[in-house]
């Protein structure tokens, strides 16, 4: 429910926002820098070896000096693995011996409004402040696909088909982008800038793992490859029979209270290709 009311207010943000006054200026941006998940294996202990990189192209269009809105594509990839687990509680052994693992890449296109803190206000070639922080909301949807390393085999398989959780889900969700950033003017045409986000997302299979799922009778699975990638549990395999114990009933997943998110951080380069001044405050 929450979920949902965030979502239509961010649309109502970015859609209906008044456009009065308008100082009009087009720009073209690219974005690069680094991804991190958060979910049923990366969450309290931070992982360095979870950090994969991110791009991203925009265009942002300058409603006032203190209000833009900007269309996004933007390419990540999330990886987590239970075997960098770093600590000696009972939850960290937990998860090591659970040993699963996955990485996806995806496909995200959103749209936000900016809030310039400071007014980005440019006029005839002359930059009135040159440093502009700002925030950002809004609304998106992405694609994903969770794949892993087969044990075995050693090639990438796709997680979803194989129902390790007992159920289907779609690979296209929505997520919300919330952030913050700083831009600097190099030039009245060309800014630089930093600038992070959260993506708070609508599902809790960015890992191909449910919050609340346990696993499911291996007898119940579609295929031998199924059986092999359920569990990956470091105690799971017999040693003699060479035969995956059945952990049907107990507990897979982690993080029950949220959905999963991903975040992204970067550097942006901005060029601006149009600008149609109205009047300024």
């Amino acid at each position: 429910m929450r979920f949902k009311i965030t979502l239509i207010l961010s649309i109502y943000i970015v859609l209906i926002y008044p456009q009065k006054n308008l100082a009009q200026s087009i720009n073209i941006g690219l974005f690069s820098g680094g991804s991190y998940y958060y979910g049923d294996i990366v969450n309290y202990s931070l992982q360095s070896e979870s950090v994969k990189p991110s791009l991203g192209l925009f265009a942002s269009y300058q409603v006032s000096p203190s209000i833009s809105v900007r269309a996004n594509l933007m390419y990540c990839r999330v990886f987590g693995a239970d075997s960098n687990l770093k600590g000696n509680s009972s939850e960290t052994k937990w998860q090591r011996d659970r040993n699963l693992a996955f990485y996806s890449d995806i496909f995200e296109v959103s749209g936000v409004m900016e809030y310039n803190f400071i007014k980005d206000n440019t006029k005839g070639g002359y930059v009135r402040n040159r440093y502009i922080p700002y925030a950002f909301v809004g609304i998106g949807a992405f694609y994903f696909e969770p794949k892993a390393i087969h044990p075995i085999t050693g090639d990438p398989i796709e997680l979803r088909p194989l129902k390790l959780n007992g159920v289907s889900y779609s690979p296209i969700a929505l997520d919300i982008p919330l952030g913050i950033g700083f831009r600097c003017y190099v030039n009245s045409d060309l800014q630089i800038g930093l600038e992070m986000s959260a993506r708070y997302t609508s599902t809790s299979y960015l890992d191909d793992i449910d919050g609340k799922a346990k696993y499911p009778d291996a007898s119940n699975l579609p295929n031998d490859d199924a059986r092999i990638m359920v569990s990956r549990n470091k105690n799971s395999m017999n040693p003699i029979t060479q035969i995956v114990s059945n952990f049907s009933g107990k507990p897979r997943g982690k993080i029950d209270y949220i959905n999963d998110l991903f975040f992204v951080y970067g550097i942006t380069v901005l060029y601006k290709i149009s600008s149609h001044f109205g009047r300024f405050y």
